[in-house]
C-alpha cells in the first residue's frame, strides 16, 4: 500500500511539474544581429521630373529633338572624405553598373560608421587594371555583362559609359520609327572619368545611411550636337583628333549632369 501511495504520490508531483512547464512562456528565438550598412543611390531625371527610358524626349544643344532607350554606365571607386579632406572609407573594390531601365539603382558599398561626410567622390568607369585584366566567364557581377564590354578588342576593354537612341532627323518635330539611330559608347582608359560631390551628411555606425545621385538626362543631351555627332565610340591612338574630342565632351556632359540630392 505504502509503494502504491508513493507512485500516487511522483505522478501527482510529475503532472504538477509538466503544468507549470506549460505555463511558462517559450524562450524567444535568437535574433541574428544586423550590421546597419551605406549605400549609394544614382536617380535619372528628366529636369524636375523623373527620367522614364521607354518615353522621353529631350532637346540637344542644336534645338533637336532627341529621345534616349538606353543609358548604362559603370561606377567605381568611392571614397568619402570628411571635412579636411582626409579619407574616412574607401570602396576601392565595389564595382556598380547603372542602368536607367532598373527600377532602382542602390548599390550597398559596405558597413555604415561614425563620422561627417563632406564629400563623395565616384569613378565613372574603371581603373586600367580591372578594365583589362578580366576574362568575362570568369569575372564577377557587373563585369560579366558581355553587353558592356569589347570582347572583339581586349585592348579596348569595358565600355564605361552606353547612350543610344534616336533623333528627330527628318525634322518633323516628332521621334518615329523613321528617324535616324544615335550611339555613344565611351571606352578606353584615358575616358575614365571621375566625379566629386559635397554631401554634408553625418552618418552613424548603429543606423542605414544613403547617399544619392541625381543624373539630369535633359542636361546631358544638352551637351553636344547629337543631330550633328550621331555617334561615338572607344578611340585609339592614330585615330582623328575630332573622334577623341567628341567622346571627351559626351563623357564631360554626363559628369556635369550628375548632382547631389
Amino acid at each position: 500500500m505504502k509503494a502504491l501511495t508513493k507512485l500516487t504520490l511522483l505522478a501527482a508531483v510529475a503532472l504538477a511539474f509538466t503544468a507549470c512547464k506549460k505555463d511558462e512562456d517559450p524562450e524567444p528565438t535568437p535574433t541574428t544581429p544586423v550590421t546597419p550598412k551605406i549605400s549609394l543611390e544614382f536617380e535619372f531625371m528628366n529636369g524636375p521630373a523623373q527620367f522614364d527610358i521607354n518615353n522621353n524626349l529631350l532637346a540637344d544643344s542644336a534645338g533637336r529633338l532627341v529621345s534616349f532607350n538606353k543609358v548604362r554606365f559603370f561606377a567605381s571607386h568611392t571614397r568619402l572624405d570628411d571635412m579636411g579632406g582626409n579619407e574616412l572609407q574607401n570602396y576601392a573594390d565595389k564595382y556598380m553598373l547603372v542602368d536607367a531601365a532598373n527600377a532602382s539603382n542602390t548599390f550597398e558599398l559596405g558597413d555604415s560608421f561614425t563620422g561627417h561626410v563632406h564629400m563623395f567622390h565616384f569613378n565613372v568607369g574603371l581603373d586600367s587594371i580591372t578594365n583589362h585584366s578580366n576574362l568575362l566567364d570568369q569575372a564577377p557581377p557587373p563585369l560579366n555583362d558581355a553587353t558592356m564590354h569589347w570582347n572583339w578588342n581586349p585592348m579596348a576593354g569595358y565600355k564605361f559609359i552606353v547612350m543610344e537612341g534616336q533623333w528627330d532627323s527628318d525634322g518633323d518635330d516628332l521621334i518615329t520609327a523613321n528617324d535616324d539611330a544615335f550611339a555613344y559608347h565611351i571606352a578606353t582608359d584615358d575616358l575614365l572619368g571621375s566625379k566629386s560631390i559635397m554631401s554634408h551628411m553625418d552618418v552613424f555606425s548603429d543606423s542605414n545611411a544613403s547617399l544619392s545621385v541625381h543624373i539630369d538626362m535633359a542636361q546631358v543631351a544638352q551637351g553636344w550636337a547629337i543631330s550633328d555627332h550621331p555617334d561615338s565610340h572607344t578611340t585609339f591612338p592614330g585615330d582623328p583628333a575630332e573622334a577623341k574630342a567628341l567622346a571627351i565632351r559626351v563623357r564631360d556632359a554626363f559628369l556635369s549632369a550628375m548632382m547631389a540630392h
